[in-house]
């Protein structure tokens, strides 16, 4: 469980500083802080549903028994959640403003 928190945290720092420093290319435009939010967590929840799809693929094709079954599932999918939010969170309390 503590692995699928911080897998959480680290996906959620990418994709936080990828998004922004598109917006700061002009690859995309800055959205408002709300909206950044929302897409962020929309993200980071997308890519722990991904990350279950490679652990099924990988179970399927190559027997490596990673997933033990749906309450684990849930369980890992939501801790890397959590993850992602408790950055969201700290990111907001200690440092600089979302748009740089």
């Amino acid at each position: 469980m503590p692995m699928h928190f911080a897998g959480g945290v680290v996906i959620a720092f990418f994709i936080h500083r990828a998004t922004l420093n598109a917006a700061n290319v002009a690859l995309v435009q800055h959205t408002d802080t709300l909206t950044h939010y929302v897409l962020f967590f929309a993200l980071v929840s997308m890519a722990t549903v991904m990350w279950k799809f490679a652990e099924f693929l990988a179970d399927t094709f190559f027997a490596t028994g990673a997933q033990k079954g749906v309450r684990e599932n849930i369980s890992d999918m939501f801790m890397g959640m959590v993850g992602g939010l408790i950055f969201l969170i700290a990111q907001k309390v200690f440092s600089r403003p979302c748009h740089e």
